[in-house]
């Protein structure tokens, strides 16, 4: 088990990623407002990077049914499958988004539930 806090914290997303995403799809959603409006401010087609994309659903989700490429990123494979498994015809990457150069430009960055829990 990891011993750095942010190590910890990748950690329990993987142990429990199955859960996590669970809650997160069943939820009642009332964030739905925000990503709306972020998605108005874009035109379909537009690449959108998804950082702490969990399982894709629902933020990602959206995002696609809007006519919109996302690159997801999660530090967590488990989510990561999850999301591949749902969306195959995005992009999916395994990563720190700490950590991450990808060396490309995208119409539009969220970052949303990787700064506070919902």
């Amino acid at each position: 088990m990891a011993s750095n806090p942010s190590e910890i914290v990748i950690d329990l997303y993987r142990r429990h990623a199955a859960q996590r995403d669970a809650t997160r799809r069943s939820s009642g959603w009332n964030d739905q407002v925000w990503i709306d409006a972020f998605a108005n401010e874009l035109a379909r087609g537009s690449r959108v990077l998804d950082l702490g994309c969990g399982g894709g659903e629902p933020v990602a989700r959206l995002l696609v049914q809007r006519g919109m490429h996302v690159t997801g990123v999660d530090s967590s494979p488990e989510m990561i499958a999850f999301a591949r498994d749902r969306m195959p015809g995005q992009e999916w990457i395994v990563a720190d988004m700490r950590h991450l150069a990808l060396d490309r430009r995208f119409d539009g960055i969220l970052a949303w539930d990787s700064y506070f829990a919902a």
